[in-house]
């Protein structure tokens, strides 16, 4: 039951976590699934940090 809580905390503070954070999780983490899970979210959140930027009416291309 704990694992479950543990996980549910877990995908709640990388819902909620920065660039900056996602991209540090992944380079202290020892665990390589691990590592690779908070490295698919980090290039997840900046593609759509990338797409909201792109889609602004002042960006040029």
């Amino acid at each position: 039951m704990q694992n479950i809580k543990e996980k549910n905390d877990s995908q709640s503070w990388a819902q909620h976590a920065s660039l900056k954070e996602l991209r540090l999780a992944a380079q202290l983490e020892k665990d390589p699934s691990r590592q690779a899970v908070y490295l698919s979210l980090y290039n997840h959140a900046l593609q759509q940090a990338q797409k909201q930027i792109i889609q602004r009416k002042k960006f040029v291309r």
